[in-house]
C-alpha cells in the first residue's frame, strides 16, 4: 500500500477493487475466491452431499468468511467519511448502502446461530443462511458490466 494514513489505506483496499492497487488487488479477490467457496459449502450443506467428517471444515470455512465480511463492514463502516465526503451523515449513508445491507443479511445468520446455540429458534435462523447467497450479489461489484450490443456487433 502506498503513503496515506492507515484509514486511507484500509479504504483503498476495500474500494479498490479489481483496478484497484496491489491490497485492493488481492483483497478483492479473497473476497471472490471466498464467495464462491462459501456458496459451494451452502449448496452442498443444502442438499445434504456433505460426510460428517466435512461438518468441521465447512464450519471453519464459515467463520474465516464471516469474519472477513464483517471485518470488511466494520472498515467501511470507519472509512465511510471517505466514501462520502460531501455528505452530513456518511456512516448513516453507509449503513444504508445496498452493498452494506447485503453484507449484514449475508452474516447475520452466522452470528444468530452462536447466540441461539441451544434455542428453538435455531431453525428458524438455519432456514435463514440462504441469505447467505446474496454475498453472490457483491461479485457484481468486481467485474464491469457490458453494455447489451445487437447482434453482429463486436
Amino acid at each position: 500500500m502506498s503513503g496515506g494514513t492507515l484509514k486511507h489505506r484500509l479504504h483503498e483496499m476495500i474500494s479498490g477493487g479489481l483496478k484497484g492497487n496491489r491490497a485492493a488487488r488481492i483483497f478483492s479477490w479473497l473476497v471472490i475466491i471466498l464467495i464462491l467457496l462459501s456458496t459451494l459449502a451452502l449448496i452442498l450443506e443444502m442438499v445434504q452431499a456433505v460426510p460428517t467428517y466435512f461438518e468441521t471444515p465447512l464450519f471453519w470455512l464459515e467463520a474465516v468468511t464471516v469474519g472477513v465480511f464483517t471485518l470488511e463492514y466494520l472498515i467501511g463502516l470507519w472509512t465511510a467519511d471517505l466514501a462520502y465526503p460531501k455528505d452530513a451523515h456518511p456512516r448513516l449513508r453507509y449503513i444504508c448502502s445496498l452493498m452494506a445491507i447485503i453484507e449484514v443479511l449475508a452474516v447475520l445468520p452466522f452470528y444468530l446461530a452462536l447466540i441461539l446455540h441451544d434455542s428453538e429458534l435455531l431453525e428458524v435462523v438455519e432456514a435463514a443462511e440462504i441469505l447467505r447467497l446474496l454475498h453472490l450479489l457483491k461479485l457484481g461489484e468486481f467485474f464491469p458490466h457490458r453494455k447489451h450490443r445487437p447482434a453482429g456487433n463486436p
